[in-house]
């Protein structure tokens, strides 16, 4: 038995074996001979094998003339080397000193170099084979061109280390200026939507070379299941729901905002309440163009601003979906850093670089699909706020999705079918006759900017329903119209003005003689009848009450002044009035009278025992 050990080992260390290894031409014969023997050395306590052939191989090239061709097994194409070996024991060559000059330790090629058609930038694709299998990863050409950069392909599993960088930066640009008619160009894109006359993904002409971090969310526009059983789901959604029919309209609308001339718009659902089916309503928006999961398409709302602009430039075309609203981060005093105005304006802020320039400024022009427990924007936000965006309130008694878990379960199946479908199908010219139609009969509905939003999402709707869903429940400007909004309820100065005379009424005390606390001013009738319409409000408390809310005072006090509810002292906006014996600067307002077909206004009658 110690004989036959012997033998073994000695079998191992024998030229002999390796070198009967090497001389079988075909690669995949010879693979198979040498992961047998490396086999049976494991069985005998025998490690190495593998390394000690690939020394062998190594001592049998020195001094034998150079291939000048790649010659790794598996190999995507052949490529010439110049003066460099490449096989499958790895990239070398010899300096003038006859000194072996190692790249990398295993098979690596470039195979295809990409020119992004938004910024001219050229990257390249690598292939490179560790073990069996063969890896691909897109590079930067400043990346490969830098021995201080190109160790971070380490990252990917490149065996590259700062004393291999500069003959690995060395082999790649002599064999891609070796063979630059051989390595074909193609056009790539980083983002998805219009570019170029076609539409990202799905053109097949164009590769993705954008950031890694993205590469999932574009992966995860595909379709997936079942096209009937998607069309099923979305037809019982429509059929229960005007606000779901909305929100799926609104994914659709989002591919036409650019070519139609709008602007982009939220479409926000939103309420307090658990189980309204705001996230799944979300998915059934994704699904119309991918993987509907939280995490693949639909995002959070757990970023930042700048977060925010690289995700909306990066669908560009497709609808932005973000879930939660309440995981925005909030500033000091409580307010979400969130903003609706900047990624409405469809361009993010411009940046300098370390070069001393500028990075490319981003753009999108789409839809933006949220949801949360609270509106997007309150109460004192300013009229291009509120213009940009429709919101839809969710509560347990209308809610959006009847039943969650079966819908949800349904969408995580069969999606990514309608926006193909939809883009395959769309007639531009079409999509503009109708939103002329629409813009038309919305006018004396809704303020301006919503009437351009809800034109987009009724055409849509509308080509949806004919090519797609086939179930003629279009989307109708009546349904919409219950969710738009008019110039008077945008107005920022007009709802300021509304807080200003709720807040006289809520504070009723702080305007009566004797009041024990804070005095903010007094109330007086311009007649003789019992109504107070007249308030005097101290200058300070004015600007506090207007400031903590969120109001520009100034605006404010300029629209009141203008529109006859404030009077006025020459230039000045503040009048003299003596309370508790003392003169003080007072905003004097005339308060509006309620009609006498209507509930009266809550600050009428206040202080009857002082008249």
């Amino acid at each position: 038995m110690a004989d036959a050990a012997i033998v073994d080992l000695n079998k191992y260390q024998d030229k002999a074996e390796y070198a009967r290894i090497a001389a079988i031409t075909d690669p995949f014969d010879r693979q198979q001979a040498l992961d047998a023997f490396v086999a049976e050395g494991k069985r005998n306590g025998v490690i190495g094998i593998r390394k000690l052939f690939s020394e062998y191989m190594r001592s049998q090239r020195k001094g034998a003339p150079v291939s000048n061709v790649t010659a790794f097994e598996g190999q995507p194409m052949e490529l010439q080397t110049r003066e460099w070996t490449a096989d499958d024991t790895g990239v070398w060559r010899r300096d003038g000193n006859g000194v072996e000059l190692c790249a990398c330790p295993h098979p690596i090629m470039p195979v295809q170099r990409l020119r992004n058609v938004d910024t001219g930038k050229e990257q390249m694709e690598i292939a490179f084979k560790r073990g069996a299998a063969w890896h691909r990863i897109i590079v930067p050409k400043s990346v490969l061109a830098s021995a201080s950069q190109i160790v971070s392909l380490a990252d990917s599993g490149v065996a590259v280390t700062s004393e291999t960088a500069r003959a690995l930066v060395a082999y790649l640009h002599d064999v891609e200026n070796a063979n630059y008619a051989e390595i074909p160009t193609k056009q790539s894109v980083s983002r998805l939507g219009y570019v170029a006359g076609v539409f990202s993904p799905y053109s097949m002409d164009m590769a993705f070379d954008g950031d890694a971090a993205y590469r999932s969310l574009y992966n995860a526009v595909t379709e997936h299941g079942s096209c009937a059983a998607w069309l099923d789901e979305m037809r019982k959604l429509r059929a229960d729901s005007v606000a779901a029919k909305i929100i799926i309209a609104a994914s659709f609308a989002s591919a036409l905002v650019e070519p139609l001339g709008s602007l982009p718009f939220f479409v926000h659902l939103w309420g307090s309440e658990s189980g309204t089916g705001k996230t799944v309503a979300l998915m059934a928006a994704a699904s119309v163009w991918g993987n509907p999961a939280v995490g693949k398409y639909i995002q959070t709302f757990h970023s930042t601003v700048v977060g925010h602009e690289r995700l909306a430039a990066f669908f560009n075309s497709l609808p932005v979906i973000i879930d939660e609203l309440q995981l925005a981060a909030t500033d000091g005093k409580g307010d979400k850093q969130f903003s609706v105005y900047r990624l409405a304006e469809g361009v993010g802020k411009a940046r300098g670089n370390r070069q001393g320039g500028f990075d490319q400024t981003p753009t999108w022009c789409n839809t933006i699909l949220t949801s949360g427990e609270t509106p997007i924007v309150g109460d004192h936000a300013a009229a291009g706020f509120k213009n940009r965006v429709i919101e839809i309130e969710c509560t347990l008694g209308s809610k959006i999705v009847k039943n969650g878990h079966s819908t949800a379960a349904a969408l995580r199946n069969n999606y990514g079918w309608g926006g193909k479908a939809f883009m395959a199908g769309v007639d531009i010219d079409e999509a503009r006759r109708l939103y002329e139609e629409y813009v038309g009969e919305l006018e004396a509905r809704a303020a301006d900017k919503q009437i351009m939003a809800a034109g987009v999402l009724l055409v849509a709707d509308a080509l949806a329903t004919r090519m797609l869903f086939k179930d003629g429940k279009a989307l109708t400007v009546d349904e919409l119209a219950a969710y738009l909004q008019r110039d008077e309820d945008i107005d920022v100065n007009r709802r300021a003005f509304d807080f200003v005379c709720n807040w006289v009424a809520q504070n009723g005390a702080a305007f009566r003689d004797g009041c024990k606390g804070e005095r903010l001013g007094m109330l007086e009738s311009s007649t003789d009848t019992d109504t107070m319409d007249t308030a005097y409000i101290i200058k300070g408390a004015f600007r506090d009450a207007l400031q903590r809310r969120g109001y520009n005072y100034k605006g404010v006090q300029a629209w009141m002044a203008q529109e006859g509810h404030l009077a006025m002292r020459g230039r000045n906006y503040t009048v003299g009035k003596r309370i508790d014996g003392v003169s003080v600067d007072c905003y004097k307002i005339t308060l509006p009278q309620a009609d006498p077909d209507t509930t009266e206004m809550p600050w009428q009658d206040l202080f009857p025992e002082n008249i």
